[in-house]
């Protein structure tokens, strides 16, 4: 589940997009598309059973694998187990057996019998091999999903300043606050209205004063520690060796660095990668801030174009790089100030 902003830009006189409603429609998540085969990424080896399958293999080889005995335990965890330590021993054997008798190299026909005989229950579950040998679903669900529900503002309600001459008016937007966020009671804020209404150059201001205490505080806390290195590094090597150096390790070397530890317990800790954002000379820092202020992670074009810097997941976790927020952010902001002074802007906390 992830909560993320997106700036919808709406011209009131198009016939086809004149509303929020209808410029949002076709990205929502509800929506079923005509059925199509959606096709297992990368090699057969590196298909999720088969992957599990192997560190299974490689927990009986090197006596690992078994975690401690918690009966009480509720939900899943690689901390401990509602099982106890004769069943857990007695699956992985299990699984190693079925994963060496497997052929090497694997291929997709392998993949798709081995996922059926374990997991296949339905059509939906269901993984069917294709003419020319590769493995697919059959899928309804729309590509172009981005949101399950949404509302104006949300937990960013109040992220516009308004010229001072319009304050109040009534064609300025005001959004409701999302769940544990204060209302705006700021009249010189809102969440959207016509783009002439809109005070951009206040709203980057403000942002660069925020952003200015955050980044006081992150030098306070780390600047005597040795920089840290940034958790797309520990993600790439990650990828560069998959079985000799999992995600587990991964997270566990950077939350092992002496920054990172400083930030427990602060706020800065529940960012993705705070050192991505602060651990840069103050000036960029502000820079970067006033950038990012207008736009939001996500921008909805006048002529229906979703364009993001990357594809949001669960807990508000992204594929995109600082290459990609550099250049989206770019984009972005020449867009808005391309956009006729009547175009209606609004600011909006989708969640998927």
């Amino acid at each position: 589940m992830s909560h993320y902003t997106v700036l919808v830009a709406i011209d009131p006189n198009d016939p086809k997009r004149p509303d929020l409603q209808t410029a949002l429609a076709p990205f929502d998540e509800n929506l079923e598309v005509e059925p199509y085969r959606d096709y297992c990424t990368g090699e057969p080896s590196e298909y999720w059973v088969y992957r599990a399958l192997k560190r299974a293999a490689q927990h009986v080889a090197d006596g690992t694998g078994i975690l401690p005995y918690d009966p009480d335990f509720q939900g899943a965890s690689n901390r401990s187990s509602r099982k106890a330590p004769a069943e857990q021993r007695a699956e992985l054997e299990a699984d190693a057996a079925t994963f060496h008798a497997l052929p090497d190299p694997v291929t997709w026909a392998d993949i798709v019998k081995l996922h059926n005989e374990r997991y296949g229950t339905g059509e939906s579950d269901s993984l069917l091999l294709s003419e020319d040998g590769r493995a697919y679903t059959v899928s309804t669900y729309s590509k172009n999903s981005k949101w399950d529900w949404y509302q104006i503002g949300g937990r960013w309600t109040g992220y516009f300043y308004c010229r001072p001459e319009y304050t109040g008016h009534p064609d300025l937007i005001d959004g409701e606050p999302g769940t544990m966020t204060e209302p705006n009671f700021n009249r010189a804020k809102c969440d959207g209205g016509p783009k002439y209404m809109l005070d951009f150059d206040a709203t980057r201001k403000m942002a660069e004063a925020e952003e200015l205490g955050r980044h006081v505080e992150f030098c306070e806390l780390v600047e005597h520690l040795p920089e840290a290195t940034l958790w797309s590094a520990f993600v790439e090597r990650h990828k560069a060796e998959p079985e000799r150096y999992t995600i587990e390790q991964a997270r566990a070397d950077y939350h092992a660095q002496p920054r990172v530890l400083a930030l427990k317990g602060t706020d800065f800790q529940y960012w993705n990668d705070p050192f991505e954002r602060f651990q840069r000379p103050r000036e960029e820092v502000l820079a970067r801030a006033a950038v990012r202020a207008v736009p939001g992670f996500a921008t909805l074009t006048l002529e229906g174009e979703w364009r993001e810097p990357g594809q949001m997941g669960w807990f508000g976790m992204s594929d995109d790089t600082p290459e990609s927020q550099d250049a989206y952010y770019a984009w972005a902001n020449e867009y808005v100030d391309s956009l006729a002074d009547d175009i209606v802007l609004v600011l909006v906390d989708v969640h998927i």
